[in-house]
């Protein structure tokens, strides 16, 4: 919780078990309102309001109707009867346990960990539109793409953190249309703290620095992987993390205003091995825009920073399979990472040109029955039995020559990701898991790209 929400739950606790124990004179609770009130507003004007204190708000209220009914009627402490106390006092525990649980454990502010590297962090957002690709089924227009680029930084006078999402301004906006539980996570997130400066100049000292495209999951913003992004642009690497637009659970803001919502479902029974080759034409088009402007940049910012002969990418989940391919496909791609991704496109049976590594929480697909145990899988469903088969033979094809498989003990597949950060009930907050799979990562690209 927050200093000032603090000082609200301590204002609302006081007043309450005043009124069920007999302490709390009528001017004292009068006085102890308006320390709330001002509190309140200094709250929601300094540090913002947020979704999780939505209850603490609400008893708050309660408290200063009662305190308000209390003086204008003159109630004495005496003539409040028993089992008003009682009642006000069960209730009013159970509501400020469940006030205190959801800002501290439920959704709690979001902590990035420190990049443990010695540039500073920079970050910008490029809107781009590939004039030789139309758009998705459904939507009108070419092909339109954000990218957030993270870069080892010079930092200068006023510079000013970047967002984690959406600047804050937008976050109403942005959340009109969504599912309460995407809209609660959208305002659980959205006052994130960053390390990263907005806009700020690229670092002299090291450029032109290594490059690595980032593709993340299906259903994932680019901005989810902003642990990894941060801890690798400290150690001198140029991040490009992919907005795949309409492919996301939260919705893509344009610089123009404009919002777009997800639009393709992959799980509806779509070809996933077609439906990749969007995303590897994404990859493609922003590899020959960061060529563009690496030699001309229109904002000065990436003009010859970029070292495109040393060019990496990784990829969660979909974009992990996604890395695959593109290494598959184009040569510029000089070594990948798929974590956790099953490795749907066209089949690779003879491994790749370049360095690749497959990050997993498991050694195999396998499937576990209600005790627990393994179920051997002659007892499969053969189409699961097929399914098994086919990841054995795909994996071994992308990793025949000197691939390497690397399993993080314990992860699941969001851990790959910053989703362990935000909430216990969608993923256990493992800080040494996630340095661990950081410090993997780098270690791959510094042996490879450096």
């Amino acid at each position: 919780m927050k200093l000032l929400e603090i000082g609200l739950l301590v204002c609302t606790a006081i007043i309450l078990y005043g009124y069920v124990f007999g302490y709390g004179t009528r001017w004292r609770n009068i006085v102890l309102s308006i320390i709330g009130v001002v509190v309140l507003l200094f709250h929601i004007f300094i540090e913002g309001p947020r979704i999780q204190s939505l209850l603490l708000y609400g008893i708050f209220g309660v408290c200063l109707v009662f305190v308000v009914i209390s003086f204008v009627r003159k109630t004495r402490e005496g003539e409040r009867k028993k089992w008003k106390r009682v009642v006000a006092g069960g209730l009013g525990t159970i509501a400020l346990a469940v006030t205190m649980a959801v800002p501290l454990y439920l959704l709690p502010i979001v902590t990035l960990p420190e990049p443990t590297g010695p540039y500073e962090i920079g970050v910008t957002n490029f809107h781009w539109v590939d004039p030789d690709r139309e758009e998705v089924e459904g939507v009108n227009g070419n092909r339109e793409l954000m990218v957030r680029i993270w870069y080892p930084a010079e930092l200068t006078e006023g510079g000013l953190k970047a967002p984690y999402a959406f600047d804050p301004s937008y976050t109403e906006l942005v959340s009109k249309e969504l599912p309460y539980y995407y809209k609660a996570l959208l305002y659980s997130v959205i006052q994130t703290e960053t390390h990263s400066f907005a806009n700020v100049p690229v670092a002299d000292h090291g450029a032109p620095y290594p490059v690595l495209i980032l593709s993340p999951g299906y259903g994932n913003s680019n901005f989810m992987y902003t642990s990894q992004a941060e801890t690798l642009a400290s150690h001198g690497y140029i991040v490009c993390s992919i907005e795949h637009t309409y492919y996301t659970g939260l919705p893509t803001l344009f610089p123009d205003g404009r919002i777009v919502y997800e639009q393709i479902d992959l799980e509806d029974g779509r070809d996933l091995d077609e439906e990749i080759t969007v995303w590897v034409d994404d990859v493609q088009f922003v590899l020959d825009q960061l060529q563009k402007w690496n030699e001309s940049d229109p904002q000065n910012l990436l003009n010859g920073r970029l070292d495109m002969d040393r060019v990496g990418m990784l990829g969660h989940s979909f974009g992990g399979a996604t890395t695959a391919q593109v290494m598959h496909q184009d040569p510029r791609i000089r070594a990948g990472v798929n974590m956790d991704g099953f490795l749907f496109g066209s089949l690779i049976e003879e491994g790749l040109d370049y360095p690749f590594m497959y990050m997993s929480g498991v050694e195999e697909v396998s499937m576990e029955g209600p005790d627990g145990k393994k179920v051997e899988e002659a007892e499969l469903p053969e189409e699961f039995r097929e399914f098994i088969a086919d990841d054995k033979r795909r994996k071994e094809g992308a990793l025949k020559n000197n691939g390497l498989y690397v399993v993080i003990e314990n992860a699941e597949h969001e851990s790959f990701s910053d989703w362990m950060l935000y909430s216990p009930l969608l993923l256990d907050r493992d800080l040494p898991m996630l340095d661990q799979i950081n410090k993997t990562l780098l270690d791959f690209f510094d042996e490879h790209l450096k």
